[in-house]
Order: C-alpha cells, then sequence, then structure tokens
C-alpha cells in the first residue's frame, strides 16, 4: 500500500511538473542578416554582413537588435500594453519614445517648421525660389512614399521553407523582391503575430500624422503579404544591391526585465525646430 502511495504521489509531482513547463510560455528569436547582393555563381562567404538583426517575438513585447558582431547598437523596445516604441541607442546610452500622443506633437512642430520654411521662401529671389521650392517638394515626396505589392504566384523553398513572390514597387520602379512564409510555416504563436500586428499598426499610425512612412519595412507589412519574408532583395536603378535573409529562427525564454529600458540611459526629445 505505501508503495501505491507513493506512485501515486511521485505521479502528482509528475503532473504538476508537466502542468508547469506547459504553462511556460516559449517565444521565439529571428536572427536576420543583411548583405551585398551576389550571383548565384558567387559564393555568400566571400561576402561580409552588413549587419546583423535580431527581432524578439513575444505575446505583450517586441524588441528588435541591430548588432556588429555580438555588440548591440541599437534596439526598438516595443510595450504592447501601453502603446509605446522606445529606440535606444546603447553606444551613447540614449532613448526617445515614441507614441500616438508624441506623433501628434511632433506633426505640430513639423506643420510649424514648414510653414516657416515656406516664408522665408518667399523672400528669396525668384531663380533661388525656384530652387528652394524644388528641394523642399523633394523632400515632402521623400517621406511619403507609396508602394506597390503583387504577388506573382511562383513559389520556392527559400532558406529551408516554402515561400511565395511579391514584387513591390514604387512608382511602377521595382524596389524589392520578397520571399514570403506564412507564420504558421515558421512556428510562430497567434499571440506573437497579433503583437507584430500591434506594433505595426502603432507604427503606421504614427508615420501616417508626421507625414512620413514606414520606410517600406517588410516586417511591418504582414497583413499585406499574408506573413514574413525570408528572403528579401533590394533594388537600386532596377538593378539587385542587397539581400535580407533570415538564417535562424529559434526558442527563448526573456528574462523579466529583457523589455525594458536599460538602467543609467537618459531620455532624448526630439526637436525639430531650427
Amino acid at each position: 500500500m505505501k508503495i501505491v502511495r507513493t506512485q501515486i504521489s511521485w505521479l502528482l509531482t509528475l503532473f504538476v511538473v508537466l502542468i508547469a513547463q506547459g504553462v511556460q510560455a516559449q517565444f521565439h528569436v529571428i536572427t536576420i542578416e543583411d548583405r551585398p547582393f551576389s550571383a548565384e555563381n558567387v559564393p555568400q562567404q566571400e561576402f561580409r554582413p552588413l549587419e546583423n538583426s535580431l527581432m524578439y517575438f513575444h505575446s505583450d513585447f517586441m524588441r528588435m537588435d541591430n548588432q556588429k558582431g555580438t555588440e548591440v547598437l541599437q534596439s526598438v523596445l516595443y510595450d504592447r500594453e501601453n502603446e509605446r516604441v522606445y529606440m535606444v541607442d546603447h553606444t551613447s546610452k540614449k532613448f526617445f519614445q515614441m507614441d500616438q500622443e508624441r506623433a501628434n506633437e511632433l506633426k505640430v512642430q513639423i506643420e510649424s517648421m514648414k510653414a516657416m520654411m515656406e516664408e522665408r521662401i518667399k523672400s528669396l529671389p525668384e531663380d533661388q525660389r525656384e530652387m528652394a521650392e524644388k528641394m523642399m517638394a523633394q523632400q515632402v515626396k521623400g517621406m511619403k512614399t507609396n508602394f506597390q505589392y503583387a504577388k506573382t504566384g511562383e513559389t520556392a523553398e527559400i532558406n529551408g521553407y516554402e515561400s511565395s513572390r511579391y514584387y513591390v514597387r514604387e512608382e511602377g520602379e521595382l524596389e524589392r523582391e520578397l520571399w514570403v512564409t506564412s507564420c504558421d510555416e515558421l512556428g510562430l504563436s497567434k499571440k506573437e503575430v497579433k503583437c507584430l500586428q500591434s506594433f505595426s499598426n502603432l507604427m503606421a499610425s504614427v508615420a501616417e500624422t508626421i507625414g512620413s512612412s514606414l520606410g517600406g519595412n517588410n516586417f511591418f507589412l504582414i497583413e499585406e503579404t499574408e506573413g514574413l519574408p525570408v528572403r528579401t532583395i533590394n533594388y537600386e536603378y532596377e538593378k539587385p544591391k542587397s539581400t535580407t535573409d533570415i538564417i535562424s529562427i529559434e526558442e527563448y525564454e526573456p528574462s523579466n526585465d529583457f523589455f525594458g529600458l536599460p538602467a543609467g540611459y537618459t531620455e532624448e526629445t526630439i526637436n525639430t525646430g531650427p
């Protein structure tokens, strides 16, 4: 009878342990590598990476690190509950935060600066005024981009994943070629994907408020492409310039302070004034 009680006690302990392990969430980190473009017959190892990025997924947070080797240079931290993004520079140990309220304030500053520039341009001689107006129009055009996404219907195995090909164009000019894999295929959970979508929506709203764009960041196009790009070929003047590849997707367990601001860093404000 004692043996039976011991076995039951051991089974109950094992059951509790298994439940605890099941409750503990596992999240994913994606390693992304940027390189100059190389033709199929040129070994990639001949090129040194421009930079590596790591995207840490979570149900309530996100973190993106830009690094050289093992040194993290910049980080983007996203707090889903407070709908706030922190841009962190580890070299200067400074950060600034961005949310919808800050974006509204920034919009007022940008519009004020624009009005001041327009007044100054009016006082210039005619030949200088025309040149200044053209330069200002170029700056505004650079801030507002209109990308078109087209799924080609072609599929291929890229970096070990079944992927669909997309072309990204701006005003008819080819900007990027994306090979996209569904989030399910990549193994990302629905909670992780929902957090990424929330982050993407916030950044799109901020960009729209200040009259800018997301810079065509491919990882913010999850709704347009129905997945994430495992390979991106970036074009310049219709010619391939560089490639961005997902080289690994692994599970990790974040520490309690992993998504928080580092201690001792100072906040920096964005000032667009003269």
